[in-house]
C-alpha cells in the first residue's frame, strides 16, 4: 500500500538524489555535511557511506535538552 523501505534507505537514497540534484559528487558532499539522527539504522548506514552521522539523542541529552 504505501512505501515499506527502511529509513535508512529512504535517508540515503535521498540525500544521494539531493546532492546530485545540486551538481554535487556524493564525496564532496559527505565531505562538507553532517546529519543528526535518533535511528540506530539510519546513523551506521550513512556513516557506513560516508556521511558524518552524530546521535541526536545523545547529543540533546549532553546539551541538557
Amino acid at each position: 500500500e504505501g512505501d515499506t523501505t527502511p529509513d535508512d534507505l529512504l535517508k540515503l537514497r535521498g540525500l544521494r538524489q539531493y546532492a546530485a540534484s545540486i551538481g554535487m559528487s556524493w564525496r564532496k558532499f559527505c565531505a562538507s555535511s553532517m546529519m543528526f539522527d535518533d535511528n540506530l539504522n539510519v546513523i551506521q548506514t550513512l556513516t557506513n557511506n560516508g556521511l558524518s552521522c552524530q546521535n541526536a539523542l545523545e547529543i540533546n541529552k549532553a546539551l541538557g535538552a
